[in-house]
């Protein structure tokens, strides 16, 4: 069993992340600008840009984090034990 402090710590970091993430969208927005249309960069950077997406993708980091360290059972169990009901409303 992992430390709940070290858990909380890296749940903390990658909120942290993903909001200084959502104030620097437009910095990826105008760094996809300086690839050609259809590249991957263009593509990659147009994503990173998407406000929708931030939050998503650090959360996805923390699940990947958490199972790596506290295993694939205490991460289903802790997921299993929350309630997404506006999570998924607002991706409907």
């Amino acid at each position: 069993m992992v430390n709940a402090n070290f858990i909380e710590f890296v749940a903390t970091v990658c909120f942290a992340l993903a909001v200084l993430h959502t104030f620097s969208v437009k910095f990826f927005q105008a760094k996809a600008q300086h690839y050609s249309n259809g590249s991957v960069g263009e593509n990659l950077f147009h994503l990173l840009g998407e406000v929708e997406v931030v939050f998503g993708l650090w959360a996805g980091l923390f699940i990947l984090i958490f199972m790596s360290f506290a295993g694939i059972k205490d991460c289903i169990s802790y997921l299993e034990s929350r309630d997404f009901t506006e999570p998924i409303f607002v991706f409907v």
